[in-house]
């Protein structure tokens, strides 16, 4: 499955921090490598559960 999400990723200090506001979901890191592998997985995760709940209707051509 492919979804577009808008996500904003800035450094705050020593991290960095990705949101999206889509989906009110946040999620730290060290790097910016890190924080976008991080980011992928929490997303994968959470669109997982709501595909087993079927909250929403995907289409995972």
């Amino acid at each position: 499955m492919f979804v577009k999400i808008p996500v904003s990723i800035i450094k705050e200090g020593e991290r960095f921090v990705a949101y999206s506001p889509v989906l009110d979901l946040s999620i730290s890191g060290k790097s910016y490598d890190e924080i976008k592998k991080r980011f992928t997985e929490i997303i994968d995760i959470f669109l997982g559960e709501i595909k087993k709940k079927e909250s929403i209707g995907v289409d995972s051509r």
